[in-house]
């Protein structure tokens, strides 16, 4: 003989069963969080990757501790990485459920992210800073110095840029125009010559070195444009870049 329930009955106990689920799910988010408030940062963690499996049985709320106090205790232990990415998590969620984390665990998980995401975007000069070629390649307050993003000095302004000429082109080839060098290479003083710019280091001594202009070439007289260098014409006598000097 098989003793069916009355459904209502058994919906009884399916709430009361969900109910208790969620409250040992509660338990063990206090737990976890009590362990990171008293330093223990690895035992949360092993409690916080267990709970994990369950994370959809948290409230919102709940969801957002969970994840701040996580991704705190990777910070305390040096994971930033991992730090990042539970913060990050934290912060989505109380961006959408206003209110879901307590103002001093708002705060903590913004400043927190502050200082992580500097990792990312090259901000930290203590980490050597992300690879770059032009100031354009690195972060807020940066600028590129020997190809590394490097923080700018108080006030934000980076360093006046140093130019610096490098050895001539090939066989020191003779130009009127850049239009007469080969790529990469620039007419300075009727000589292709390639041109790298550089930051000074900043400080109170850096300042910027002076570039002479280059003196102006006298113009080739000419007949034919074939009496002409490079990709100039002959007009009117002498030669002249076909795109203007």
């Amino acid at each position: 003989m098989v003793l069916r329930l009355p459904a209502a009955l058994v919906a009884l106990l399916g709430a009361l069963a969900a109910a208790a689920g969620c409250s040992t799910y509660r338990s063990d988010l206090d737990r976890a969080m009590q362990h990171y408030n008293t330093n223990q940062y690895d035992a949360a963690v092993r409690l916080f990757e267990v709970l994990e499996v369950d994370l959809d049985s948290l409230s919102d709320a709940e969801q957002a501790q969970y994840a701040c106090y996580r991704g705190m205790s990777y910070y305390r232990l040096g994971q930033r990485a991992d730090a990042r990415h539970w913060l990050g998590v934290s912060a989505a969620i109380n961006k959408v459920s206003r209110g879901a984390l307590a103002p001093d665990e708002d705060k903590r998980v913004t400043e927190t992210l502050d200082d992580l995401n500097r990792d990312v975007y090259g901000g930290a000069a203590e980490v050597g800073g992300a690879s770059c070629i032009v100031d354009s390649d690195c972060g807020p307050q940066q600028y590129c110095a020997e190809g590394r993003c490097t923080a700018a000095p108080p006030g934000g302004a980076a360093p006046a840029p140093v130019v610096t000429a490098a050895p001539a082109g090939p066989a020191g080839q003779p130009c009127g125009t850049s239009v007469d060098c080969p790529r990469g290479f620039a007419c300075v003083g009727g000589t292709c010559t390639s041109s790298t710019v550089r930051h000074a280091p900043p400080g109170p001594a850096a300042t910027a070195a002076p570039v002479p202009a280059p003196a102006p070439k006298a113009a080739q007289k000419c007949q034919l444009h074939t009496d002409c260098e490079g990709a100039q014409i002959c007009e009117n006598g002498v030669c002249v870049s076909p795109i203007g000097p």
